[in-house]
């Protein structure tokens, strides 16, 4: 069974590009409501959460890709979807729901620990934005000192702004809805 077979069987579901745009088409839509402590950020609404149904259907679009491109079993990938969506998913589901209640952002709970704390890979090549900065030679111990020190006091400094909230919002461009800006959720920084 292919994945456009199984996915006409399956009920239509609200996607997560369109919550999306609902969500960023009302905070372009508010004016900044107040300032959250300290932060100069809007208010932003609680990410959504997608249904089981919706994200299970995802799931099996993308392995079709991945079972197409290196001729592996889809059915089987099917049936275990289908045990799944029958068995433990609608509690996991309902334990997601619960989160997404209790905390401001249900991601978070997840994103922070599963990205980059459990991860046993190195950090500098994994993680760290160290790797863009361009190749330096230096001509002695004294140079790679100073060079480090400046380093450290420019993270200890942005360190302290972050302390302050005095980064400012960062923005990104929205690539849906006509190119806007979209305010970003500043959590990560504190």
């Amino acid at each position: 069974m292919s994945f456009m077979e199984f996915n006409t069987k399956t009920t239509k579901t609200t996607t997560i590009n369109n919550i999306f745009n609902i969500n960023v088409k009302k905070i372009q839509e508010k004016e900044k409501l107040e300032e959250i402590d300290g932060w100069n950020q809007y208010l932003l609404p609680k990410p959504p959460l997608p249904d089981l149904k919706h994200t299970l259907t995802r799931y099996l679009e993308y392995s079709s890709v991945l079972a197409q491109t290196y001729g592996l079993d889809f059915d089987k990938t099917i049936k275990n979807v289908k045990q799944f969506e029958e068995t433990f998913g609608p509690k996991l589901q309902q334990k997601l729901k619960e989160i997404s209640i209790k905390e401001e952002n249900w991601i978070n709970k997840f994103w922070l620990k599963e990205m980059y704390l459990k991860q046993r890979l190195p950090l500098p090549i994994n993680f760290s934005p160290a790797y863009v900065f361009p190749h330096r030679e230096f001509k002695n111990e004294k140079e790679q000192i100073n060079y480090a020190a400046l380093l450290i006091k420019g993270f200890l400094d942005f360190k302290e702004k972050i302390e302050r909230k005095e980064i400012p919002l960062e923005k990104v461009p929205d690539r849906f809805i006509g190119g806007n800006s979209v305010s970003m959720c500043m959590d990560q920084y504190g």
